[in-house]
């Protein structure tokens, strides 16, 4: 069963991504803010990080960045319906494992997350 923290400011969102995740034999830890997942022992435990890129106060790239300097080896997925090219690129090179797109589908999201643990994704 592997843990994966959601760290999205909307609601429905986690909750839905929770719900799924759940559905699947996984174990979601839901955060509505940047800040409130960093102020917890959560990132050194998850086995993957769903991470909106555009969040109140603390942006995703930050929360990004501070994971890289905390030495968090956990994939980081980004999420967001506003993934301009730039972010995109950003994201990516500072070792985002992917980049989805809201809306995404369940099967998208779940495989992407199956293949981290089973070491099959890319």
């Amino acid at each position: 069963m592997a843990i994966v923290c959601i760290i999205d400011d909307d609601a429905l969102i986690r909750k839905s991504l929770s719900s799924l995740l759940k559905s699947a034999g996984h174990i979601a830890a839901p955060f509505a803010s940047g800040e409130d997942f960093l102020a917890t022992g959560q990132p050194d435990a998850a086995a993957c990080i769903l991470l909106d890129l555009e969040l109140k106060g603390v942006n995703g790239l930050e929360v990004q960045r501070k994971l890289l300097e905390r030495g968090v080896a956990a994939p980081v997925v980004f999420i967001s319906s506003h993934g301009d090219e730039e972010s995109v690129e950003r994201a990516l090179e500072q070792g985002a494992r992917a980049f989805l797109h809201k809306p995404f589908s369940s099967d998208e999201i779940l495989e992407l997350i199956e293949g981290f643990s089973t070491g099959t994704a890319s």
